[in-house]
């Protein structure tokens, strides 16, 4: 597969996984893999993100960006396998990462971390979609 296909292969394959589609790259700011409400499956941990909509509540979706490196830096990997060793079930493995250092003015922005598997574990109803994508 040209390198050039290999990063849509990987859009299409995470969009499968959630029942979703992938939406084409035409520069009108859009998310490259939108997941509504009804793609994910009920789970507590999006209790928090119900929206009012009048008298119902409704689901918050997913807008996923999707980025990929040549190498994903060691230390998440590391940090991934410790939050793996270390979490007690029913927990999840999640990693916080953080900035060292917050510029004047701002806050120190904080990002959570989870395998791919295991987001998919609590959110994806699509059980029979594979990764195949060794190599791209």
């Amino acid at each position: 597969m040209a390198r050039s296909q290999q990063w849509k292969h990987r859009e299409r394959q995470i969009a499968a996984r959630f029942g979703a589609a992938r939406l084409p790259n035409n520069g009108m700011g859009q998310p490259d893999i939108p997941i509504p409400p009804g793609e994910i499956n009920e789970h507590p941990a999006l209790e928090p993100f119900q929206i009012e909509a009048g008298t119902t509540r409704a689901r918050a979706g997913f807008d996923v960006e999707s980025k990929a490196w040549g190498t994903v830096p060691k230390i998440l990997y590391d940090a991934l396998d410790q939050a793996r060793k270390n979490a007690r079930p029913p927990s999840m493995p999640v990693v916080i990462v953080s900035e060292g250092k917050a510029k004047p003015g701002k806050k120190v922005r904080r990002f959570a971390l989870m395998d791919f598997e295991t987001f998919c574990e609590l959110f994806a109803p699509r059980e029979d979609v594979t990764d195949d994508s060794a190599g791209t």
